[in-house]
């Protein structure tokens, strides 16, 4: 059976193709530019179809602007938390680059732990060259089967 599970956070919106109960891995499709996003993308954790049964205030995912990093000079960086507190919580977190025949996976990360994690995903400052526009996509899961998936964009960086 193929579900297919749409999360509107802000201005962005995030497409998630759920096969046998896994998450989507392949890159996200973006058919028009998104507006810039400064703001980290933030969505309640659901359970069933997103968007029908919030959690309780402090449950949420999170995925922030990518950015050229400040700790590893000429790389690009993302970083996603997940957080819900009570439950042990878990994070996929990928950047991609966009290339001219669509959005290329240049990093992943991902990890659980209680209440709260967070990880990043980056390009390396070796692979990173000239300007793109990057985008952040997470996976956000608690252990009692609420899940969300967030994401954020950042055009025209120079690494």
């Amino acid at each position: 059976m193929r579900k297919i599970r749409v999360a509107v956070v802000a201005t962005i919106v995030t497409v998630g193709v759920v096969l046998s109960g896994s998450p989507a891995s392949a890159a996200p499709r973006d058919p028009e530019p998104s507006p810039r996003v400064d703001a980290p993308a933030t969505t309640e954790l659901t359970s069933g179809d997103v968007g029908t049964e919030a959690l309780a205030p402090g449950c949420y995912g999170q995925t922030d602007r990518p950015h050229l990093s400040t700790h590893v000079p000429g790389s690009v960086n993302v970083v996603g938390r997940t957080v819900c507190s009570g439950t042990v919580v878990y994070i996929e977190i990928r950047l991609y680059r966009s290339r001219w025949y669509g959005w290329q996976q240049r990093g992943f990360g991902s990890g659980s732990q209680p209440n709260f994690v967070e990880r990043n995903a980056s390009e390396s400052a070796a692979d990173c060259s000239g300007t793109h526009d990057y985008l952040g996509s997470s996976y956000h899961e608690a252990s009692d089967g609420r899940y969300a998936y967030t994401s954020n964009r950042a055009n025209g960086l120079t690494c």
